[in-house]
């Protein structure tokens, strides 16, 4: 997506593809600088995004990577991030984004670094560091397919984090297919499986796609 500075563009249900984490999904016309302003909900983005503000984004994954010698400072890059906010989402390290409310994997490194601190409170910063790296490299969201047209396009590993899968403001999964609530679904078909199995077996789930 290419924009003019000054227009204003809202993305709900959708996904918007790049065809790889590396190239550029939403700029400026000439697709080097910030475009205008950039709303995401419920939504999967491959690709980096530079926009002049990001109102909000919400319930959404943005997979985005900068290359060795990017022109870019940040995978995903806000000029203005004093107004707007990032809630419930996966945002990649080192974006510029509004303030973060519960997003990953800045949230679960918190947590991380805050458990750790509370075992061993003289924890250095060097040893916070190793945790965030840590926590930052296992929770990366992972997609059944990235390939258009297949039946899984832009569908969730069973696999990718948990964090991810059941990271969204209702307990359902980042992305475009967060109004499925496939984790609820799925829990709660498990539950009413239970009540009926005889003494000894267990049910267990198996997808088709």
């Amino acid at each position: 997506m290419r924009t003019a500075d000054g227009v204003a563009v809202s993305v709900t249900d959708s996904i918007i593809d790049a065809c790889d984490n590396t190239h550029t999904a939403f700029a400026s016309l000439d697709g080097l600088t910030h475009g205008g302003s950039l709303t995401l909900c419920e939504s999967t983005v491959i690709g980096k995004l530079a926009a002049r503000s990001f109102p909000l984004i919400s319930n959404t994954i943005v997979d985005a990577l900068l290359t060795d010698g990017d022109d870019w400072v940040s995978p995903v890059w806000a000029l203005q991030r004093q107004t707007g906010c990032t809630r419930f989402s996966y945002i990649p390290p080192e974006s510029r984004v509004p303030r973060q409310h519960r997003c990953q994997p800045q949230y679960a490194v918190l947590r991380a670094v805050e458990a750790a601190k509370e075992k061993n409170p003289s924890l250095s910063d060097v040893e916070s560091e190793q945790i965030a790296r840590g926590v930052r490299a296992r929770i990366v969201p992972a997609f059944t397919s990235l390939r258009y047209n297949d039946p899984a396009y832009g569908q969730l590993l069973l696999s990718a984090p948990e964090a991810i899968r059941r990271g969204a403001d209702s307990g359902s999964e980042m992305g475009v297919y967060h109004h499925l609530y496939q984790p609820q679904r799925h829990d709660a078909l498990s539950f009413r499986l239970n009540e009926f199995l005889p003494i000894g077996l267990d049910a267990g789930l198996i997808y088709v796609t």
